[in-house]
């Protein structure tokens, strides 16, 4: 379990915890099997991940620069850098352009990545069909927004 104390910008992990050093520490983000703490240490956003690696708890190698929020769901974490345009997705995730990445949304098992390609709103989907990972055939054409629950998304048209 983690413990986040936003008011003094720290956490306290208990059970399987790394040693680390959560001052800074601004949010917490969970997968099934993996935590991120988010960081703020002299201006630049850190990270602490720690779990198993398949489910995001190993994220070595990660360049968490720009990163303004991140996304999780059972299986993995995505971190939007929302002014660089684009996100990275790790732990259970596809190899994908995510160039053009304005917003992410999640299913228990799923993500939408909505993206800005050319003038035109397009989207990355991926995760386990049955959660919403499959949007294959679906026209997104006029989408504004998108919403989801843990097994699947609704997008609104303008």
């Amino acid at each position: 379990f983690v413990a986040l104390k936003k008011d003094l910008g720290t956490a306290i992990c208990y059970g399987g915890c790394p040693r680390a050093d959560f001052s800074g520490t601004t949010d917490i983000y969970s997968s099934a099997r993996a935590f991120v703490a988010l960081k703020r240490d002299l201006g630049m956003w850190t990270v602490v991940c720690w779990g198993q690696s398949a489910y995001g708890g190993d994220c070595s190698g990660v360049d968490f620069g720009g990163t303004t929020h991140i996304y999780s769901n059972e299986y993995a974490f995505v971190a939007l850098k929302k002014d660089l345009g684009t996100a990275i997705c790790y732990g259970g995730c596809p190899r994908a352009d995510f160039s053009g990445t304005t917003d992410i949304y999640s299913s228990a098992r799923a993500f939408v990545a909505l993206k800005r390609d050319l003038g035109m709103w397009t989207v990355v989907c991926w995760g386990q069909s049955a959660y919403g990972g499959d949007c294959s055939g679906v026209d997104f054409g006029g989408t504004t927004h998108i919403y989801s629950n843990e097994y699947a998304f609704v997008a609104l048209k303008k």
